[in-house]
């Protein structure tokens, strides 16, 4: 799963399956079902704060402009021109 750092509040439709950390399953538990190590599916619609990090597969639409890739690295500076 892509890991995401989320960059404004967001609420997360039931039926997604997202990777969370234990806390934050501890703080939803009555809204997930565990679906492998880590993994879980929302059972409603859960709420996550900003700075909260998640997995998820695939990225929604919706949420596209609410996260910032955490796998993704900084893109390079462009390599100088070699002086003559």
């Amino acid at each position: 799963m892509k890991k995401y750092t989320l960059t404004r509040s967001v609420f997360v439709d039931a039926g997604t399956v997202l990777a969370l950390t234990e806390a934050q399953v501890r703080a939803r538990k009555l809204s997930l079902e565990a679906v492998g190590e880590g993994v879980y599916k929302t059972t409603a619609i859960v709420n996550f704060k900003a700075g909260e990090m998640i997995g998820m597969e695939v990225l929604p639409k919706s949420l596209e402009s609410a996260v910032a890739a955490v796998d993704e690295k900084p893109a390079r500076p462009a390599a100088r021109a070699a002086k003559d």
